[in-house]
C-alpha cells in the first residue's frame, strides 16, 4: 500500500486506522506524505514504513501537521533519513499533543524535526 499524498489542501482524519503502509521509492511517509494541512484526531498509525530511503515511518511532513490523542505505534524508517513515526521536513510545522509514542525505530529516532 502507497502513502496517501496531501496536494497543498487541507485534510482532517478522525478516529482512523492506517496499518501496514509503506514507501518503497525514495521518499517517505509510509503512511501519509503531507505537503499541505493535514489534522489527525483520535487515529492510530501502527506498524508502517518508510524503506527507501526517505524518512517518516508513518507521516512524513513538509507542510502543516498537528495530531491529537493519536497513537505512533512500530513504525519503522530503516535507512537514510530518521523519523520511525513522523519526519518532520525543513518547512514543516509539527503540532502532537496527548499522543503515544511506542516503539518506533529509526536513525533519528521516532520523531526526525
Amino acid at each position: 500500500m502507497s502513502p496517501l499524498p496531501c496536494a497543498p489542501l487541507s485534510l482532517a482524519i478522525v478516529n482512523e486506522d492506517a496499518a501496514a503502509g509503506a514507501a518503497e521509492c525514495y521518499g517517505g511517509g509510509g503512511a501519509i506524505s503531507n505537503d499541505g494541512n493535514l489534522t489527525c484526531s483520535s487515529s492510530n498509525f501502527v506498524s508502517n514504513a518508510a524503506n527507501g530511503g526517505g524518512g517518516g515511518g508513518a507521516i512524513y511532513n513538509d507542510g502543516i501537521f498537528s495530531c491529537s490523542g493519536s497513537t505512533f505505534k512500530s513504525n519503522n524508517a530503516d535507512r537514510g533519513y530518521g523519523g520511525g513515526a513522523i519526519y518532520n521536513d525543513y518547512n514543516g510545522n509539527l503540532t502532537c499533543s496527548s499522543s503515544n509514542f511506542v516503539s518506533n525505530a529509526a536513525n533519528g529516532g521516532y520523531n526526525y524535526n
